[in-house]
């Protein structure tokens, strides 16, 4: 398995426990009492904290495949040979990135729909929640599956 694939990985596990853990803690806040403001104040804080986390979540990993790597090779041109992205990892960012708009998109309209057909402001900003969640899960779920397929 290489690089790229296990950051990939590692990168799919973080986002499904970081969207599960954070959904339970806004459950125990009383999700159903939320004002608008609050979901304003919840929305910035998950986002903010997910790409905070995203980018200290990857430096982590990266730092600690580069020692895996020196570990087992006792060559840092090696580590950096690993490491490094080429273009078709670029290639496969890119493809995984494509439907990130779409199930935004498909969250945003979806709520849209909750609130259309009576449904309350809570109902749509949990649907914009999963898709933001269905998002982060697509772009990892699909860079593995391109990797596995050499795409």
């Amino acid at each position: 398995m290489s690089y790229t694939e296990r950051r990939s990985i590692f990168g799919l596990l973080y986002t499904i426990g970081f969207v599960i853990g954070f959904y339970q803690f806004m459950v125990t806040q009383g999700l159903n009492q939320f004002s608008l403001q609050d979901w304003g104040i919840w929305y910035l804080i998950f986002f903010g904290s997910l790409v905070i986390g995203r980018v200290v979540f990857t430096v982590v990993h990266v730092v600690i495949e580069a020692i895996v790597i020196a570990i087992k090779t006792n060559d840092e041109a090696r580590v950096n040979a690993e490491i490094q992205d080429d273009e078709r990892t670029k290639m496969i960012d890119l493809k995984s990135t494509v439907h990130i708009g779409t199930f935004l998109i498909i969250g945003f309209v979806g709520g849209l729909l909750i609130l259309a057909f009576g449904g309350s402001i809570q109902n749509f900003f949990l649907a914009m929640y999963v898709g933001v969640a269905l998002a982060g899960i697509s772009y990892d779920g699909l860079a593995i599956f391109y990797h596995r397929m050499r795409g």
